[in-house]
């Protein structure tokens, strides 16, 4: 019971961290798109929306025995967030250089490929073995729905409101999801090593790894 009582909230809250954060990510494509009109600034900003999740993900990977889980994540989404707020300060006094942006974009996107990983050992952490397949099932129907509604919502936010204030959701939307992590009891449960990498879907053998990387440079095209 008490492992439900604990999925339920996570679930809820990655709801509000996945949204806000992806929301502003498409909002960020949008303005620098419309900002610079350039392919080559574009193709830019989509590549730093990988590469650095990627390198964050390597490097956590064989860290998790070290860290507080619900720490971590809690950590990655506030950076996330005073990311944006400062972004949004240095807009306003119209310091929004095509550099400036493509490394606060690059930045955010490290705090997500810390995050990821982290989100899915813990989801081990607090489920029974049994519901493991199912919960997995529905972070990554959190996941695909945020992925589908971001870029129209992000759309949006760029034609009405303006870009500091789009920027803001992500802030709102994180404090919303840090208040529902700390309601959480967080209990580390005796994961060995090997099955903490496999969920968190960091350790890739020679094959494994190179389908990942056609993926994202399918992705990326």
């Amino acid at each position: 019971m008490r492992e439900k009582q604990s999925i339920r909230p996570f679930l809820v809250s990655q709801i509000f961290s996945m949204l806000g954060s992806t929301i502003v990510d498409y909002v960020l494509v949008w303005y620098i798109t419309l900002k610079s009109g350039s392919g080559i600034i574009l193709s830019l900003s989509l590549l730093v929306t990988f590469l650095p999740k990627i390198v964050a993900a390597s490097f956590i990977k064989n860290k998790f025995r070290y860290f507080n889980l619900k720490i971590m994540l809690i950590l990655s989404d506030v950076f996330v967030a005073l990311l944006s707020c400062v972004l949004a300060v240095l807009i306003r006094m119209e310091w929004d250089t095509y550099v400036l942006l493509l490394v606060v974009m690059a930045l955010r996107t490290a705090g997500a490929g810390i995050q990821g990983p982290c989100e899915k050992v813990f989801i081990a952490e607090i489920t029974p073995e049994n519901m493991l397949l199912k919960i997995n099932g529905y972070n990554s129907s959190i996941n695909s729905i945020c992925s589908l509604v971001a870029p129209a919502l992000g759309g949006a936010l760029a034609a009405y409101v303006s870009i500091s204030g789009a920027l803001l959701i992500d802030p709102l939307t994180v404090i919303l999801a840090v208040i529902v992590l700390l309601k959480i009891k967080y209990i580390r449960c005796p994961l060995e090593e090997n099955k903490k990498e496999d969920v968190s879907g960091v350790k890739l053998d020679n094959k494994t790894g190179s389908v990942l990387h056609s993926y994202v440079v399918f992705l990326f095209l």
